[in-house]
């Protein structure tokens, strides 16, 4: 008989409050779910293909939040101080925990195709099959900033921006 554990809500806040800032990018997308890594932006957006819900093999798991590139390392260290990103988890209807990880963003890194990018990883802890985790991102700019990539011009962003607003229903699955 398997034992299956219950995330009370202090452990959830530890290993939600333990943020990763490596610099490594959401899982590629397979034909089915994958351990590891949650693209949480992709989860609720649209135009991604996404519908609020995706499914992770039990074990390691952590959510891929939001991830930015730009032309220069200013452009991009200015990106990052001009926006507020919050984060809420709930775990199994366990009470949500939310946090303001706007300064949670990994160092920027200059990727060999050009862009200056940052990424905002969080773990969620060691899932098991038949946990599911609520993870819900507002993510919006506080004041002006220019984006550029390439040396192409892509405009001013204005503050009060929404750049992802949603809730990612994560269902864990036996692997």
């Amino acid at each position: 008989m398997r034992t299956r554990r219950t995330t009370t809500a202090a452990a959830a806040a530890a290993t939600f409050l333990a943020v990763d800032t490596a610099a490594a990018g959401p899982a590629a997308a397979a034909d089915g779910p994958e351990q590891g890594t949650v693209d949480v932006l992709g989860c609720v957006t649209p135009e991604a293909g996404g519908d609020g819900t995706t499914e992770v093999v039990e074990g390691p798991t952590q959510a891929f939040l939001f991830g930015w590139g730009t032309g220069t390392r200013g452009l991009l260290t200015h990106f990052l101080k001009s926006q507020e990103t919050t984060v809420t988890v709930r775990y199994d209807g366990q009470p949500p925990v939310t946090q303001d990880l706007s300064n949670a963003f990994s160092a920027p890194v200059h990727d060999e195709a050009g862009p200056w990018t940052s990424e905002l990883l969080v773990p969620l802890g060691d899932l098991e099959a038949g946990d599911s985790v609520e993870v819900t991102i507002d993510r919006t700019t506080t004041k002006p900033s220019m984006d550029q990539l390439k040396g192409v011009y892509r405009g001013l962003i204005p503050a009060g921006t929404t750049l992802a607003s949603g809730t990612c229903t994560i269902t864990v699955v036996e692997a």
